[in-house]
C-alpha cells in the first residue's frame, strides 16, 4: 500500500489532545490520526445510507482484532493492508 504525506496545521488545543491520545495508546500521532479519519470516514457512510461493511476494502481496515495493536502498530499495519493493493 502506497502512502501520500499530508501536512496539516493544528491549533495549541489540537496537537494537546492527539500527543494525550497518542500516549494513552502507545501509539504514533499519525496512527492516531489515521484512525480518527478512518472513523469519520466509516460515520460519513453510515449517515448516508452506505453500508460501510461492503466498500470498507475500499478505505481501509477499521478494526483488526489484535489487541496489542498500540504496541507493535507498525508491525500490524503493515499485515493489515499488505492485502489491500
Amino acid at each position: 500500500m502506497s502512502t501520500v504525506n499530508v501536512n496539516a496545521r493544528l491549533e495549541p488545543w489540537m496537537v494537546q489532545e492527539l500527543d494525550k491520545e497518542a500516549k494513552d495508546l502507545c501509539t504514533s500521532r499519525g496512527a492516531v490520526i489515521r484512525m480518527v479519519i478512518k472513523h469519520h470516514v466509516k460515520e460519513k457512510y453510515q449517515k448516508a445510507g452506505f453500508n460501510f461493511e461492503r466498500v470498507k476494502h475500499l478505505i481501509g481496515s477499521v478494526e483488526t482484532g489484535v489487541s496489542d495493536l498500540a504496541q507493535n502498530h507498525k508491525k500490524y499495519l503493515d499485515e493489515v493492508f499488505k492485502g489491500d493493493k
